[in-house]
């Protein structure tokens, strides 16, 4: 992935990470808290206490305090995920990129009837497809793609008329 693009895509991916880890934190704020300093019930009240319903069973709170908090280590593998996803779309606009580019330089050069020929990309690989009409268009358009800057490599699947 282009460096300049590195970085932003990563901090894209802290922030949704962030984001997923804090969805897990839930607390009830629809009841006021009660403290024993500010007022004690004369007598008993038969009402249930007021649970948090964003709580952990306590399973999971045991589990918790084993192996570390869940919600850092889910942080963790979403941050993986949200990178993985952000460099198969660099990738992927990358290529669209490049496709764009020898598109515009076949449609540029002299001689080649550039509607002629279909361009795609992946990975960086160009496969030029379609008919020319002679072999100097052909070697033509085919070194056109090659100097396209970003072109890893062209697949040569033009044919002469």
């Amino acid at each position: 992935m282009d460096q300049r693009h590195r970085l932003p895509m990563l901090a894209a991916a802290l922030v949704a990470a962030l984001s997923l880890a804090a969805c897990g934190e839930r607390t009830d704020t629809s009841a006021p808290r009660s403290d024993s300093s500010y007022a004690t019930p004369s007598k008993p009240t038969s009402a249930p206490p007021t649970t948090n319903r964003g709580a952990l069973p306590s399973d999971q709170v045991t589990a918790e305090a084993r192996t570390g908090s869940p919600i850092a280590s889910d942080a963790s593998s979403a941050a993986r995920s949200v990178e993985s996803a952000a460099d198969k779309a660099g990738t992927a606009a990358g290529d669209a990129a490049i496709t764009a580019k020898v598109k515009t330089a076949l449609m540029a050069t002299p001689g080649i009837e550039s509607l002629k020929i279909d361009v795609d990309t992946a990975n960086k690989q160009v496969t030029l497809t379609g008919e020319v009409d002679s072999a100097q268009n052909r070697q033509k358009a085919v070194q056109v793609a090659r100097g396209v800057e970003g072109v890893g490599g062209v697949m040569d699947r033009l044919t002469v008329k």
